[in-house]
């Protein structure tokens, strides 16, 4: 059995930024007390080459399992798949009932999450809604929350009391005074914890480099009804499907228009249901209809809402993009608004979106033409806002790259916080909490996992390995025959050579082949097991083929080697 860690092994307070300082996505941090865990948060994160079909990565879930014995129990600051979207594939690796907080909108979607994952996962978790300004017991922890804006409904900030002072987590926030079918940030709940005393804040830096305060996302809604207005056909909006506060808006444009809108794409459906279903959105049979339907109405009447504004290959809109919908052709009388940012990781699947559309000769509109988009994540002033109300003793910048949290650090710093109270973490970080003072440790190592067909692997599987080899390098097959007393070898290739110089290879490597054969046969003659070891032979051919390739034509591509007889 692995040797468990020292911080579950001792007393005291330790804060570990377990993933999601290094990257945007995978966000996880953990509290650990008296050798107890709460996990907060555990999210999915997109690699940066999609080419090997990797889906997604996920933080460590080695470690987690390796301690599940002492985890508490887990919290999730909101529905956004870099916060949510791992959690059943750890649940996977869990036993026991484990409890999972979160508000009302983030459980139902976990619900939709868990079904999907449903025959994988070996115990139901038991899901607990939570409302703001209240204190729950987990396990050893006593957790509150406080209802935060972002640009999903019902955030939360989270805050774990501990013998010298709380641990805020302030999870995806802005401090937005008017946003729409909610109410502001909880500033009630965060003054209190403030004066109650906060000893460490982890904080979000997504927007560390942009200046000023982050808008209301009331301040776009004039724009896009001016838009849809005076659009001469359909108006077909590609969002991110969590932007349910920015749909009912629309849907409030299009009632006051006298327009029908339709919802397609599959994650958009499934959180237009959950807001239905908890009150957050009212049925209006009269104003949305469905996708299959829009056929009846003139185009003028239409507005469409479609994911894919990253560009995602599958997603509505890429699919319009490449005729393949199953119920809409684009056409030029549409007008097409990208009403999202670009995630940093999609900005090549995005231009290659805006090309496709582009040829449709529809009009395209995104928010560097027009104000389509407001982002959800706080900007400097929001962040220097945020670090006077919370008066914490120290702060922790997460959530984003390392220059996303050096940012942030001088952000804090013209706020008025001394740089001896900002620790910049890295993944697998351990701060231990003392009276009146954070202490450094010796970092966890961890490793980010793939998601290949719902399966989890490590960066070091060979099924991620094989991928990335055969896609930088390519294959090399060697087929060798056995007719006693000769060897037959034939020799294929995909992904390595062009044609022409595959050519000039293939009859040098088969002579070459042929005669290390004979060699072969001739060194082991009196030594038949030697011969009749098919992977020890294939072992020596796959060496000795690896350094003809690399000699001749400085190539490294994968090589596979079949013995059989003829």
């Amino acid at each position: 059995m692995a040797k468990k860690h020292e911080i579950v092994r001792k007393k005291g307070i330790y804060v570990v930024t377990y993933s999601g300082v290094s990257t945007i996505g995978r966000n996880c941090y953990l509290i650990v007390k008296d050798g107890r865990i709460l996990v907060i948060d555990f999210g999915i994160g997109f690699p940066d080459i999609n080419t090997y079909n990797i889906q997604y990565m996920t933080p460590d879930i080695n470690w987690l399992v390796r301690h599940k014995s002492h985890i508490d129990g887990i919290v999730i600051t909101h529905a956004h798949l870099d916060h949510i979207g791992g959690v059943p594939y750890l649940l996977q690796f869990l036993n026991g009932k484990i409890p999972i907080y979160g508000s009302r909108f983030t459980m139902e979607f976990l619900k939709e999450k868990l079904k999907e994952k449903k025959k994988l996962i070996k115990a139901e978790p038991i899901l607990n809604v939570v409302d703001s300004g209240r204190k729950y017991k987990v396990g050893n922890f006593l957790v509150e929350f406080a209802h935060v804006t972002h640009s999903i409904p019902q955030s939360m900030a989270v805050a774990v009391n501990t013998a010298y002072g709380k641990i805020v987590y302030t999870g995806d926030y802005k401090l937005d005074p008017t946003p729409i079918n909610e109410s502001p940030t909880d500033i009630k709940t965060l003054t209190r914890w403030s004066k109650e005393g906060i000893i460490l804040s982890l904080l979000d830096s997504t927007n560390a480099f942009e200046k000023g305060h982050s808008r209301s996302e009331t301040t776009i809604m004039r724009v896009l009804e001016e838009i849809i207005e005076e659009a001469p056909g359909r108006v077909i909006i590609g969002m991110f499907s969590s932007l349910v506060s920015r749909l009912i808006g629309i849907i409030e444009i299009a009632k006051k228009l006298n327009k029908k809108v339709a919802f397609t794409g599959r994650s958009l459906e499934t959180n237009v249901r959950i807001a239905m279903r908890i009150g957050y959105l009212s049925p209006d049979q009269e104003t949305i209809i469905p996708i299959e339907e829009t056929h009846r109405y003139d185009d003028k009447q239409l507005i469409i809402i479609a994911t894919g504004s990253q560009g995602e290959y599958e997603a509505a809109l890429t699919r319009m993009a490449r005729s393949k919908h199953a119920y809409i052709r684009l056409r030029s009388s549409d007008t097409i608004i990208l009403s999202s940012s670009v995630i940093p990781t999609n900005v090549v699947h995005v231009q290659r979106l805006m090309d496709l559309l582009s040829f449709t000769g529809a009009t395209f509109i995104n928010s560097k033409l027009m104000d389509v988009h407001v982002s959800g994540h706080a900007y400097q002033e929001d962040m220097k806002d945020m670090a006077k109300l919370l008066n914490s003793e120290f702060y922790v910048p997460v959530h984003g790259y390392p220059s996303f949290l050096f940012q942030h650090k001088r952000v804090l710093q013209e706020a008025g916080v001394s740089g001896n109270r900002i620790f910049i973490p890295s993944e697998g970080s351990i701060i231990k909490l003392e009276p009146h003072r954070i202490v450094p440790m010796r970092k966890i190592k961890l490793a980010p996992q793939y998601v290949v067909a719902s399966e989890i692997l490590d960066h070091k599987e060979q099924l991620v390995t094989d991928r990335i080899n055969l896609a930088l390098h390519g294959i090399l097959s060697v087929l060798v025959l056995i007719k006693r007393p000769v060897y037959e070898v034939y020799v294929y290739q995909k992904g390595v050579l062009s044609n022409t110089k595959w050519k000039e290879l293939k009859p040098v490597l088969l002579k070459h082949l042929s005669n290390y054969l004979m060699g072969i046969k001739k060194q082991y003659q009196k030594d038949s097991n030697v011969l009749k070891n098919k992977t020890k032979v294939a072992r020596l051919i796959t060496s000795y083929t690896g350094k003809i390739l690399k000699r001749e034509y400085n190539v490294s591509p994968t090589i596979q080697v079949i013995i059989r007889k003829a």
